[in-house]
Order: C-alpha cells, then sequence, then structure tokens
C-alpha cells in the first residue's frame, strides 16, 4: 500500500511540473510573461493591467500568489505565479506594480478559505 501511494504521490508531482505554466518578469519593461509548459508565449501582462496579488496555499507545498489581471480585450483573467523560494522576485513585482498601479489589491496571507471566494 505504501508502495502504491508513493507511485502515485509521483505522477501526481510530474503531472504538475509537466503542466504548469512558466511565467517570467522582465523588471525593465515590467510586464510578466505567460508562456504555455513548452515554453511557447501566450501572454504578456504590464504591471499596470495587475489589479490583485493575492497569496495562495491552496497548493502542493510551498506558497504561490494568484495574479489577477485585465487582458487586451480587458476581460479578467488569473494566473497562479510559483515563486523561486528564497526569491526576493514576488517582491519587485509587488512594488513595481504598486508604483504603475497604486489600486492593487496585495494580500500577504491566507488561511485557505478565503481564496474560494477570489
Amino acid at each position: 500500500m505504501p508502495l502504491v501511494f508513493a507511485v502515485l504521490m509521483l505522477v501526481a508531482v510530474f503531472y504538475f511540473v509537466k503542466t504548469r505554466k512558466i511565467i517570467e518578469y522582465d523588471d525593465i519593461k515590467q510586464v510578466l510573461y505567460v508562456a504555455d509548459p513548452n515554453g511557447q508565449p501566450e501572454t504578456e501582462i504590464p504591471v499596470e493591467n495587475i489589479s490583485n496579488i493575492l497569496c495562495s496555499t491552496l497548493n502542493l507545498g510551498g506558497r504561490s500568489y494568484i495574479i489577477i489581471y485585465k487582458d487586451s480585450q480587458y476581460q479578467t483573467q488569473k494566473v497562479r505565479l510559483f515563486p523561486i523560494p528564497f526569491s526576493n522576485d514576488i517582491n519587485t513585482i509587488i512594488t513595481d506594480t504598486k508604483l504603475k498601479n497604486p489600486g492593487v489589491v496585495i494580500r500577504r496571507w491566507s488561511f485557505g478559505i478565503n481564496e474560494l471566494f477570489d
């Protein structure tokens, strides 16, 4: 039984890693670039289009952030950002977003259930 559980967990982690979108931040242009798991570009998100940066604890280990933004058709979209552990990148994104969009909502905490209402 423990072996079956271990194999299922390994498959779940592999699936998670292979299907996760790639997000990179250009701090010069102040743009988030979202690519599919194969590295093909999908979306460019200027920080001034970001309306919310919300801490999330509902994921596979660690902390992530849900970024809510308006796309080029002014539709509200969401993307989940998984910061690199011990990296300061999320703080750079938050600071740049606050400068370009002072009305941005930042939530650096989460107790889990509040995410169901975002």
